[in-house]
């Protein structure tokens, strides 16, 4: 369990890691918090609550989930919120006043071009800038989250020193994460081999300067004498309520090895998606307990690149038939294909390691194949006539060169 507890009051806010807000309604209604706050009160089991919103629902009760906080006997009350909210001083004051001592703000940039093209907000930029200074003038604590990208990369020295400036108590440095997978979200992924060095050189200006620094989302061991800086602790989320983005999701061929392994996300999807699955450049410390696996698989979108190691060739499996699927999550024991008939019925295209004793749609040479999880209306005859010819290219496109623990 967490010390901090997300409160989703509505999904329009950005998100610390997420420059911009995209994401599907969700929200916590203010009845149940306050009833869960009451009891909290009694038997608290978080110090921390944190709120996020940025819409009608945040204004309408906005002081009343923090009045309910209060109650509720939680020690830091954090507001994560849109900086245009924060600009005027009575805004601030009445917000503080209320009882949030905590708030959370995003600088992508040391300039209002750089830093409005990567929100997609003209005037972001001085919004930030003016909300930082409103907040100097209280007794808070301020936290600026700096999601690194190609193209505020070499700004990074720049943006730093100027929250710094401005001052932030705790920078978080966010490796940037794609909400969804497209060529022009990929081209923001910075690679490894850049990003490491700028995120170290961003540590050290931080502790120079007796500012907190986190990281999130970057390789534990590449950070070396330096990853104790990094943090991918998460809150937990209120009746599992999160702002309606997808969650990342991550993985590393060599965490089975790692000593950094239950610390350590690894690369998230869309990294290995654009550059790869680095595993010459990644290096893993000796491993000294067990190692227990976790389900960390890997959705790859059609036309990625998760090279070396030719892991796109599992979508090259369905040769011309790709396109009927949404990707495939890969694990060590399964490939998964999500498909979708003209219908609207859906379902799931498994892949696993060829057993002749095993219960099974069809074969080919490498693997059993099936499918499973069906939603809609089609019938099963209609089905296999759907997915005959998928699996009839897999079949002979199986050449033995990939496969899949049978465990």
């Amino acid at each position: 369990m967490s010390d901090d507890l997300l409160v989703t009051i509505d999904s329009e806010a950005p998100l610390p890691g997420r420059p911009r807000a995209d994401g599907r309604p969700a929200a916590v209604e203010l009845s149940r918090f306050a009833a869960f706050a009451q009891h909290h009160a009694q038997a608290p089991t978080h110090a921390r609550v944190i709120f996020c919103g940025d819409g009608p629902a945040l204004e309408q009760h906005g002081f009343e989930f923090v009045m309910a906080a209060q109650a509720g006997g939680f020690t830091r009350i954090r507001l994560d919120t849109s900086a245009r909210r924060l600009t005027e001083a009575a805004q601030v004051r009445a917000v503080v006043m209320a009882g949030v001592n905590e708030f959370s703000v995003g600088l992508h940039g040391d300039t209002p071009a750089l830093h409005d093209a990567l929100t997609g907000r003209a005037g972001d930029f001085a919004d930030v800038t003016t909300c930082l200074s409103r907040l100097a003038k209280h007794d808070v604590r301020v936290l600026v989250d700096v999601v690194v990208t190609t193209t505020n990369l070499e700004a990074l020295p720049r943006i730093v020193a100027l929250a710094i400036a401005e001052g932030a108590q705790r920078i978080a440095l966010w490796s940037y994460l794609a909400d969804r997978d497209s060529p022009e979200a990929r081209a923001l992924i910075v690679s490894l081999e850049a990003l490491i060095p700028a995120v170290k050189r961003a540590i050290a200006q931080c502790r120079a300067a007796g500012v907190q620094v986190v990281v999130r989302h970057v390789p534990a061991c590449l950070l070396a004498e330096m990853s104790d800086a990094l943090d991918n602790g998460s809150a937990d989320a209120f009746e599992g309520i999160r702002p309606g983005r997808p969650l990342p999701r991550f993985n590393c061929l060599h965490e089975a090895k790692c000593g950094h392994a239950e610390a350590c996300l690894g690369l998230h999807h869309a990294y290995v998606n654009t550059h790869g699955w680095e595993l010459e450049r990644l290096q893993p410390s000796p491993r000294t307990q067990p190692w227990r696996e976790r389900d960390r698989s890997v959705e790859l979108g059609a036309g990625a690149n998760a090279t070396p190691r030719g892991h796109a060739a599992w979508l090259e499996l369905l040769g011309e038939h790709a396109s009927l699927v949404a990707g495939v999550s890969l694990t060590r024991t399964e490939a998964r294909y999500p498909m979708q008939m003209p219908d609207q019925t859906r379902f799931v295209l498994v892949l696993t390691a060829r057993d002749d004793d095993a219960r099974t749609f069809t074969q080919s040479r490498s693997f059993n194949l099936a499918y499973t999880d069906v939603e809609g209306p089609a019938a099963e005859l209609a089905i296999a006539e759907f997915v005959g010819p998928v699996l009839a290219t897999i079949a002979a496109n199986d050449d033995g060169a990939l496969s899949l623990n049978p465990r």
